[in-house]
């Protein structure tokens, strides 16, 4: 049978089925994907999923444009609409096949209220875990959200304390302050200290202070800080720890007694795997919407000896140490 007989007969089973409407089975080389990065260049956890996708699109002949946001600093609802139109108007220039978007902020300020429900395929990746499903589903839409460590986090750091008050340190962004809004709702109580800071003397001076007030210590990021001083803030963390701390962001491991992460690679590669086979023809909405497997834990050994913490076997084995 000859390529283009084959390739007529698997299109006629394809509607007698009732399948895919306009996802036809395709070749995806040649197609062409935008990626739309909620932050800017430079944002660890967006930039890790961006080179994945990169990464497996390029090795497959899809022709990639990645547009980046910048939501991180959008500080008022006029910024955000201005970010968005821009997004909207890179999508509708470049024309892509398909659409990967990366993050809360580009779900909710672009995919949404103009794509979904639509004729454009969008496979999302990173979304919150507290994101209502029921609000992106759609036959165009799949994705991955993101499994909710936080609360495991949270609950191991309590053991080691013996309280439960929670407080936050952070860099001072207006995206950093709509998660941990988004955190706080999930978890269904109130952090009892927030502190948003964008020096690094700022951090220092916080970081004291919050020893005395909580019994546990969520170190959030230092996306917003301008001046900050990676390794005299591990040394300044290791020195002057009193309660145990912990973070949902790799790049944090140095400063925090545990992270419960985050695994951008594998939201990249499941999202990249994900719209390929949307090119090759088949349905988004035939995709459940899942969640990420992986849960990188890195253990700080160095400040377990400052804590005189004794860590169980069992959230060492298969954790990085930070020495």
């Amino acid at each position: 049978m000859s390529a283009r007989l084959l390739g007529l007969v698997i299109l006629i089973v394809a509607v007698a089925a009732g399948g895919a409407g306009y996802f036809f089975l395709q070749q995806p080389e040649g197609r062409r994907v935008l990626v739309l990065n909620s932050y800017h260049q430079g944002y660890p956890w967006s930039d890790a999923v961006t080179q994945e996708l990169q990464r497996i699109f390029e090795s497959r002949g899809v022709t990639l444009q990645v547009h980046y946001m910048g939501m991180m600093y959008a500080k008022t609802p006029d910024a955000a609409a201005q970010a968005a139109g821009t997004a909207k108007s890179a999508i509708e220039a470049f024309a892509p096949d398909l659409v990967v978007s990366i993050d809360n902020p580009a779900v909710e300020h672009v995919i949404v209220p103009h794509y979904r429900g639509g004729d454009l395929p969008v496979v999302f990746a990173g979304l919150d875990p507290n994101t209502e499903k029921q609000e992106i589903s759609a036959g165009n839409v799949t994705g991955m959200v993101e499994k909710g460590s936080l609360f495991a986090l949270l609950d191991v750091l309590r053991q080691f304390s013996g309280g439960a008050t929670v407080g936050v340190l952070a860099g001072d962004t207006p995206e950093t302050r709509r998660t941990l809004d988004r955190h706080q709702r999930h978890l269904g109580t109130p952090f009892q200290a927030v502190e948003m800071v964008t020096s690094f003397r700022d951090w220092k001076q916080a970081y004291l202070q919050l020893q005395d007030e909580v019994d546990v210590l969520y170190i959030h990021d230092n996306v917003g800080i301008s001046d900050w001083d990676a390794a005299e803030a591990v040394r300044f963390a290791n020195k002057n720890a009193v309660v145990p701390s912990g973070s949902i962001n790799t790049w944090m491991a140095p400063v925090v007694l545990f992270v419960f992460g985050r695994a951008p690679g594998e939201h990249g590669s499941w999202a990249a795997d994900t719209a390929m086979s949307v090119l090759e023809g088949r349905s988004p909405g035939s995709i459940q919407i899942t969640e990420n497997k992986r849960t990188p834990t890195v253990v700080n050994s160095r400040m377990a000896r400052s804590l005189l913490l004794d860590v169980p076997v069992q959230l060492i084995a298969g954790a990085t140490d930070v020495q």
